[in-house]
Order: C-alpha cells, then structure tokens, then sequence
C-alpha cells in the first residue's frame, strides 16, 4: 500500500472514494490510499479550523475494508501533523446507525481516540412536517416574515447579533456562510420591529437540506417557520428532504415528541 497527497491533478482519480462536491482547499490536507496494483483503496480528509483539526471524511472501499487502510490513512495524517508546527487536538463527527457501525468500531479499536455519544440527528421529509399533529394549530400571534438575503446591511447585523446571542457562537466567515444559505429558506420574524425569530437553511451535496439555525422566542412562531419552511421545499425544491442536529437534550425531546415515528441516527465525536 502506498498514500498520495491529493490535490487538483489527482481529485479525479479518487473520485470514487471522496465525497460529492468535494474541493481542496488551502487549510485542507487530503490523503489517499492505494494498493500495490494502484487501485483506489480509500480517503481520508482532515480540515484545520482555528485550533483544532476536524476529520471530516474518511472513507474505505468496501472491498478494501477489515485490512487495515483506515488506520493506515489515520497514522498519515497523525505523522504529518506533527511535522507541521501546528500540533492540535483531531476531532471527528461520525454517524452511528443499526446498519452501519464501521466507522464506531474503527475508532473504538485505536488505542490513542476517545469515542463519546454527542447527540441526534434527524432526517425527514417536508410531508412530515405538515402531517405532524403538534404543528396542526391554529395561530393567533401577529408575526411579519422577511427574507434574510433581502434584508439590508442593518438589519442583518441585527439577525447576527440575535443567532449570536441565542446559540452563543460567532459565525467566523459571514459572506461565506451567508452564500450557502437558500434563498426564500432564510426566513427572518418580526414582532412589530424586532426580530423573535429565524429559520436558516443550508445547501448540502446530497438531497437533504441542512436545518442549521432555528429559534423563536414563542413556541408558535417556531411551528409557523416550520411549516413555512416545508411548504417552500416541497415546491422550490422537489425530492429534498430535511436533515437537522438535536444538539441539546431539549431539542432532542422535542423533536422527539414532535416526530415520534423518526428516532434519529446517534452522532458519536472521536478525539485524540
């Protein structure tokens, strides 16, 4: 087995084991395996992101799994990290299903990474919504909704400063971000002049779209977002679904109790 940096002049060539829509990129360090007769094993990507590098890809040909490319992958990225000067923590998020537990067995069998529960994540589609039964209510509360790709400079640093304030996190590249917002999915609440709500979705290479920002200081404000929301993307965007993170116990339970029928996949993060 031999490894080969990736770059531009090799993305093709390990096509078959990067994801959809992949790029390199400047901060980016991509790696791929090979047999002895040049057939394409695996990939793995690690992205470094201020202080930390987060392994966003890893992938093994199924034929290639069971002989040790993964872990030959992981001590390539291990060995180059520490030649670089920037020795951080690696992380990785991974999901965990009843069909699919390879990589969570991967990650439980090196003895240098703590694996540990996260949280849920949940897919659905728009129809889901509008037949769940919490969200069948009548709703009295005036609101007045706006496109965020419309709003002028002001008024969306007035939304920032809202997403900071409630998820307590900096949006560390605005223009970047903002790109990867839909349009008409970037629905901004108002009460008379201030913001009471928001709802935020992200474009994603496979047929899902990503809930990433969702909040209403009213509880029916969220269920009108909703199903806005759904209605949008089972007319703009036919054949999509909606993937979202339960990242608190809250939100878990809600989502829960909202989507009874969908249990969720098990997010895990490795650290070492």
């Amino acid at each position: 087995m031999y490894y080969i940096l990736i770059e531009e002049d090799h993305m093709s060539d390990f096509a078959s084991v990067l994801y959809p829509g992949y790029t390199a990129g400047e901060n980016r360090l991509t790696i791929g395996a090979c047999g002895d007769d040049d057939t394409v094993q695996g990939a793995i990507s690690v992205l470094l992101m201020e202080d930390q590098y987060d392994c966003d890809w890893l992938y093994v040909h199924p034929k290639c799994r069971g002989q040790g490319v993964a872990n030959g992958l992981f001590d390539q990225v291990l060995d180059f990290i520490s030649t670089t000067g920037l020795v951080y923590p690696v992380s990785a998020s991974f999901e965990v299903t009843e069909e699919d537990r390879d990589l969570y067995g991967f990650f439980l069998s090196r003895d240098d990474v703590v694996v540990d529960y996260s949280h849920r994540r949940f897919y659905l589609q728009p129809e889901q919504i509008g037949e769940a039964e919490m969200l069948k209510k009548e709703f009295h509360t005036e609101y007045r909704k706006e496109s965020y790709s419309v709003l002028n400079k002001e008024k969306k640093r007035e939304v920032l400063e809202e997403i900071r304030s409630v998820h307590r996190i900096l949006i560390p590249d605005i223009s970047r971000w903002n790109e990867k917002c839909i349009p008409g999915l970037d629905m901004v609440l108002y009460e008379e002049d201030s913001v009471v709500g928001f709802i935020f979705f992200r474009k994603r290479e496979d047929q899902y779209l990503e809930l990433s920002y969702l909040y209403s200081r009213n509880p029916k404000g969220t269920m009108l977002l909703l199903l806005d929301a759904a209605k949008t993307i089972r007319e703009k965007c036919p054949g999509y679904g909606i993937v979202f993170d339960a990242v608190s116990e809250e939100a878990e339970a809600i989502s829960r109790k909202i989507f009874p029928e969908n249990s969720g996949v098990c997010i895990y993060e490795a650290m070492w």
